[in-house]
């Protein structure tokens, strides 16, 4: 109920929850859709529902709360929607002045200088208290970025930074906030009309930006019967452009044009000599705009599936490689201490393309080279959100880890928070934490380890 703040208890834990695995999950994704009977269309429209699971042997317990953007609390006083989304175009329209009129937060949710950030893409980040998780505000890092977008994947370098990009139009921001909260650096660089750039690459002397060839149509965006995701338009023919840009300098080095692809998610980029290789999510423009949307045709194959790749690219030839599984897959994840490295493992959701799920059901682990995939598959009626991977060991990469993340019962109408071993994916999940109640999707997050 989005009139009151959203509360659930634990009902039952199956299992055990594994010694050594004990710290703070958190999770964000779009959750209210619909108010006086008004729906929004599609997945990405929801307001931001912000989740936290504190998790060990001595306790589990889990805490809820909706993020208070200034679009929520303009729509929840009079319970209507007045904002637009991507799917979606409310019969009571408001003006918009700025990007934040639309933000929802509904992304991600990452924890930074003592605050937590919510993250939406086109829009500014938003501070959350973090023990009451009550929301504090969107984040200012200074006067000239206000209510500039702030990418909803940022990364964090070997001393400590927070790098991110924001992108609206033909205009790309990249910025560094220090380990202290503070701005370090924002730069503005005009590039290639997109209108999605999800994820981007760190490696040791670049930060990597995929420009799909998605365009907003400027003549269907005054039109007030279409919405953003219906003024979007996909250009095959152009392909897609790498950009690369000096880490040190802050100036676009090399674009390497390709053919077109999508790409919401990359696991990792590493350099090889003259060389950068890269393992990401593959996705398809037919996703974006139909399997997504709350009426889409769930008994049908997936015709396009999402599909990990390892690219390698010839910085000097420009000549690119690619390798493809044929799994359907997404939400892709690594060891975070090898980030920029050339780490072999990456694990991601899967799902059962032969009956037309939308859902994934499964978590498999791929080895870059050597060992065939392995992976563990639950039952049709469970539902899986991202899992977060954290090291056994923070010392030590060889010591494994965990994959901790939610997921939904669609049977019972339980949500769920639930621990694999990393390396024995295939006895599938240590513990299991239902709630006594159905819970949102969430789509990411990260895990907090306990010191």
């Amino acid at each position: 109920d989005h009139r009151t703040a959203p509360a659930w208890n634990i009902a039952e834990i199956k299992g055990a929850w594994p010694e050594g695995c004990s710290g703070i999950l958190l999770r964000n994704g779009p959750a209210l859709f619909q108010r006086q009977g008004e729906t929004k269309q599609h997945l990405f429209d929801g307001d931001g529902l912000i989740q936290k699971w504190e998790l060990s042997t001595k306790r589990i317990q889990h805490r809820a709360a909706w993020i208070h953007t200034q679009k929520f609390e303009r729509e929840q006083q009079e319970d209507k929607f007045f904002y637009p989304g991507l799917a979606s175009n409310p019969a009571l329209g408001r003006p918009i002045r700025n990007p934040d009129n639309l933000n929802t937060a509904n992304t991600n949710l990452i924890a930074w200088n003592g605050a937590l950030l919510a993250l939406w893409e086109a829009g500014s980040a938003h501070e959350i208290e973090p023990e009451r998780l009550e929301t504090l505000g969107p984040k200012v890092w200074s006067p000239d970025t206000k209510g500039a977008p702030f990418g909803a994947h940022p990364k964090v370098d070997d001393r400590g930074n927070l790098w991110n990009i924001g992108i609206a139009g033909n205009k790309l921001l990249i910025y560094v906030i220090e380990p202290n909260g503070g701005l370090k650096h924002v730069s503005v660089h005009t590039v290639r009309d997109c209108a999605i750039a999800h994820d981007f690459v760190l490696t040791e002397r670049f930060l990597g930006v995929w420009l799909a060839p998605i365009r907003l149509k400027p003549d269907h965006l005054i039109q007030s019967d279409i919405t953003l995701l219906q003024a979007m338009e996909w250009h095959e023919r152009e392909g897609s452009q790498f950009l690369l840009f000096d880490r040190d300098q802050f100036k676009l080095a090399k674009t390497i044009e390709l053919d077109a692809e999508l790409i919401f998610h990359f696991a990792n980029a590493w350099e090889e000599g003259d060389s950068i290789h890269m393992t990401y999510v593959s996705s398809s423009y037919e996703q974006l705009q139909n399997d997504m949307l709350s009426n889409a045709n769930t008994t049908q194959k997936i015709p396009h599936p999402s599909q990990t790749c390892l690219k390698r690219i010839d910085l000097k030839g420009g000549i690119s490689e690619t390798v493809k599984c044929s799994e359907c897959v997404e939400f892709p994840q690594i060891d975070e201490r090898l980030r920029g490295t050339a780490s072999q493992t990456v694990f991601c959701l899967s799902q059962d393309n032969t009956n037309g799920r939308r859902r994934f059901n499964g978590i498999i682990r791929y080895e870059l080279e050597g060992s065939d995939p392995s992976s563990w598959q639950a039952s049709e009626d469970i539902e899986l959100e991202e899992h977060v991977y954290t090291p056994k060991d923070k010392r030590n990469p060889n010591e494994g880890g965990w994959l901790v993340g939610t997921g939904y019962h669609t049977a019972s109408q339980q949500g769920f928070c639930t621990v694999f071993d990393a390396d024995q994916l295939k006895e599938g999940p240590l513990a299991t934490v239902f709630l006594d109640g159905p819970t949102p999707i969430s789509l990411h997050g990260s895990f907090l380890t306990d010191p």
